[in-house]
């Protein structure tokens, strides 16, 4: 015998424009409060009947709909769902004299807002409280999802810009609620399957009322049937209905160690689906938030898809953040402290807390004392950006940070010359493209004194810089230490790769990459190697020991090492 179908859920269309799950949660205590034997919680009959009240059924539209007695359903509507909600909404007992009543009574704290569902569990927007500025972004994203009817866009920028909080602002500017009968909040930060997060959205905006495939079909093929099914129900819902579904974090379902822009292993529909997305005729927009550019953005750029590069704040968006943590422009150096750090919100609140806990709100004291801080919540930030790096790549931006000091640029060509194997122009040009799909590095204006006019330089922000220097001078240290404990040629990895002073940089940036790298890795040596005498030796002998090899196959690494070595005697 077949299996039972599933009877269908009247006045469904409910769960559109009310929050069902919370409505049937709290009228089941007020039915406990109103009568206390009663079990907790609505039957199915008493969530059929609440359904059809709020869906502007009457009690005789209702008994026939269902094919019941007029008068049965009358006396059950009397004697619970009219007397829970009067004790919800604190009314007088048997105060509720008309059906219309209920929808009335309960919209106030119930009805969800145009443009607005519940939250989907754990995916809610950031908090943007202390939001800042970014009144042109927003502008143009408004220009663009309104009145354009872009139906892909992006936001992009490194870690800490301000993503995902420009995203959230967005959904709660009244042009935007005005627009969308949903907008709908996705974070992919724990990489879902694209089929877990299409699963999700599909149970959510149907509330559960979806088809599922054939019995015959088991195991994979299910899989796929199922998600192939959810994908065309979801395309069918944002085709037919004026939704604004975001989707923050999309660059963690984007591989590592390779160009950026491409997916990882398995999850490939995710481009799949940006692509869909603009190849249909659709009365909804997706809104993407991500540090890489996907590659769709690049080859699908038009009328209908869109990308903001989010850049740092303005001065006055930036002092008031400061202002925000006890910094007040007032204060002497603020400008200062905000061009330090680029303008970059993350950075300026990390700065402002150090300033205010460890030197009494001092802004000059703290630009003597110290260098940039990075701290250790952006530090993870940008671990995550470098950790996803292709060794090209990872090759380029040491070179960029050990020669972009004191906004200092460097050429694609200049960047050639100081790479010490060989490389051809077409990958770098496609690893340095890549790096600006990550939103790592900036292009800067070409003042043609040391390079052609028409050659693009390229540079880091201050904080990036920084954090990548650290990272380069941990690695040097490492590579010395593996070195010494082996002597395996290919241990000297970025000893051999990178010039720790460069030869080809002016003398003014030599004299700052003495200071600091040079003097850092020095610093480094004892915890190496030990006692000076013995790193002194030491050093020596690893010198002493390339000689036995091709010039061509150790790069830098005989110039650091004498560097290092009359470092020393310093």
């Amino acid at each position: 015998m077949a299996p039972a179908e599933p009877q269908k859920e009247e006045f469904a269309e409910a769960a559109q424009d009310w929050d069902l799950e919370k409505l049937y949660a709290d009228l089941g205590k007020a039915k406990k409060i109103w009568d206390p034997s009663k079990k907790r919680g609505l039957t199915d009959v008493e969530k059929e009947y609440l359904r059809g009240l709020v869906c502007d059924y009457s009690p005789n539209k209702m008994a026939a709909t269902l094919a019941k007695d007029l008068s049965g359903v009358r006396k059950a509507l009397t004697n619970t769902i009219y007397r829970y909600v009067e004790v919800l909404v604190e009314r007088p007992a048997n105060s509720l004299s008309n059906w219309r009543d209920v929808a009335d009574w309960l919209e106030e704290n119930y009805k969800i807002d145009k443009g607005h569902l519940p939250f989907m569990g754990c995916h809610r927007p950031p908090d943007i409280s202390g939001f800042e500025g970014r009144a042109r972004e927003l502008e143009e994203l408004k220009q663009w999802i309104v009145n354009d009817d872009c139906q892909l866009a992006a936001i992009l920028g490194m870690g800490g810009i301000g993503k995902s909080s420009l995203a959230a602002k967005l959904a709660e500017e009244e042009a935007i609620k005005g627009e969308f009968e949903y907008v709908i909040w996705y974070s992919l930060r724990h990489a879902p399957l694209f089929c877990e997060l299409v699963g999700e959205l599909v149970q959510y905006l149907y509330q559960g009322k979806i088809s599922k495939p054939p019995k015959t079909i088991t195991g994979e093929a299910a899989k796929l049937a199922s998600c192939a099914s959810e994908v065309s129900q979801l395309m069918a819902f944002v085709r037919d209905r004026r939704c604004l579904l975001i989707l923050d974090d999309l660059e963690t379902v984007m591989g590592s160690g390779q160009l950026a822009g491409y997916y990882r292993p398995g999850y490939e529909d995710y481009g799949k689906f940006l692509k869909q997305v603009t190849e249909f005729s659709l009365r909804s927009c997706l809104l993407v938030a991500s540090r890489e550019k996907p590659i769709e953005i690049l080859t699908l750029a038009g009328d209908s898809v869109r990308c903001q590069e989010l850049g740092g704040l303005d001065e006055e968006s930036a002092q008031a953040i400061l202002a925000e943590r006890g910094l007040s422009a007032s204060k002497p150096n603020i400008s200062a402290l905000i061009q330090r750090y680029s303008c970059h919100p993350a950075a300026l609140k990390i700065a402002a807390s150090t300033i205010m806990e460890l030197f009494g709100g001092n802004i000059s004291l703290f630009l003597r004392k110290s260098t940039l801080i990075v701290g250790d919540a952006l530090g993870q930030l940008l671990s995550e950006h470098f950790e996803r790096l292709s060794e090209l790549e990872r090759e380029i931006i040491y070179w960029l940070a050990i020669e972009s000091v004191e906004s200092a640029s460097i050429s694609l060509s200049q960047v050639q010359e100081r790479i010490w194997h060989s490389v051809s122009g077409t990958d770098l040009v496609g690893a340095m493209e890549s790096l600006r799909r990550r939103s790592l590095v900036e292009q800067s204006p070409n003042p043609a004194e040391e390079t052609p006019a028409e050659e693009p330089l390229f540079t880091l922000q201050p904080v990036l810089r920084k954090y990548v220097l650290n990272q380069f001078v941990r690695v040097v240290r490492e590579d010395i230490r593996a070195m010494l404990d082996n002597g395996e040629l290919e241990k000297l990895g970025c000893l051999r790769s990178h010039a720790l002073v460069s030869d080809r940089s002016p003398a003014k940036i030599q004299e700052i990459q003495n200071r600091t790298i040079l003097a850092r890795v020095k610093s480094e040596l004892p915890s190496v190697v030990g006692g000076s005498a013995s790193i002194k030796e030491q050093l020596q002998q690893l010198l002493s020991s390339l000689a036995d090899y091709s010039p061509l196959r150790l790069g830098y690494a005989p110039s650091n090492l004498r560097l290092l070595l009359a470092a020393l005697e310093v």
